[in-house]
């Protein structure tokens, strides 16, 4: 097995590598820069009949499922709020040293969160009308206003 940490701009040359030499893949979150790319590693996986996983190790855990399914049954309304809150903890940085500052940073939360909630975002708003403020390919931006976010199938929540 093929376990690839490294950063993201690599994890394309470095799956479809080691799919061709037949190695069976967990590569971390997130898995591609775009989606062209991980299409083309998807293909390189299965053309050689391998495992690919990607690193979402939360993705799955029980409660998080449990609010999901509470939420999609209609049991404890709709989300409206989001918050996100990084409950991991880090060692003080020992020097300035640019390579720990990532430690610090909740990217890998706030790019799940992104990625999820963006099939709710749109379901919240598709019977409204687009305003000024929103992009025209798909809403990137909306009046903090219009909504707020919950993305209970991650586990991940953003204060917005």
């Amino acid at each position: 097995m093929q376990y690839i940490a490294t950063p993201v701009y690599l994890h394309r040359e470095e799956v479809i590598k080691a799919a061709e030499r037949g190695k069976h893949i967990l590569c971390e979150k997130p898995l591609a820069l775009t989606y062209k790319d991980a299409l083309e590693m998807l293909n390189a996986v299965e053309s050689n009949r391998l495992k690919f996983q990607v690193g979402f190790m939360m993705h799955y855990h029980g409660a998080h499922r449990e609010i999901a399914g509470l939420i999609k049954e209609k049991k404890i309304g709709t989300p409206v709020y989001a918050r996100a809150q990084l409950t991991c903890w880090y060692p003080p940085m020992q020097n300035k040293d640019i390579k720990n500052i990532f430690k610090k940073l909740p990217y890998r939360e706030v790019d799940t969160f992104l990625k999820e909630v963006e099939a709710f975002v749109k379901a919240l708003i598709e019977n409204r009308e687009i305003t000024e403020n929103a992009g025209a390919a798909g809403v990137h931006s909306m009046k903090l206003a219009d909504a707020a976010y919950s993305s209970a199938k991650t586990g991940c929540f953003i204060e917005v």
